[in-house]
C-alpha cells in the first residue's frame, strides 16, 4: 500500500531526489538516470522501490549494511 511505502520511505531516506549519471542501482543494476531516488543515512544512493524493497526483508544498506 502507499502508507507502507511512504512509511518505509521515511524510516530509510534523508532524501529523496531525483539523481542523473550516478550509474546503475545496487540493487537492481539498473541505470538510476532522472528516475526518484533515495540517499541513506551512510549515503548510498538507490532507486527509491529498489530501497523500500530492500528495506522490508532487511533493515540495513544493501551496500554496507549500516
Amino acid at each position: 500500500t502507499d502508507s507502507v511505502t511512504d512509511s518505509v520511505t521515511d524510516t530509510l531516506a534523508d532524501t529523496l531526489t531525483e539523481y542523473s549519471d550516478l550509474g546503475p542501482c545496487s540493487i537492481c543494476y539498473d541505470e538510476m538516470d532522472n528516475t526518484l531516488c533515495v540517499e541513506l543515512g551512510c549515503k548510498h544512493i538507490f532507486h527509491q522501490s529498489c530501497a523500500v524493497r530492500w528495506h522490508q526483508i532487511n533493515p540495513t544498506c544493501a551496500l554496507c549494511r549500516q
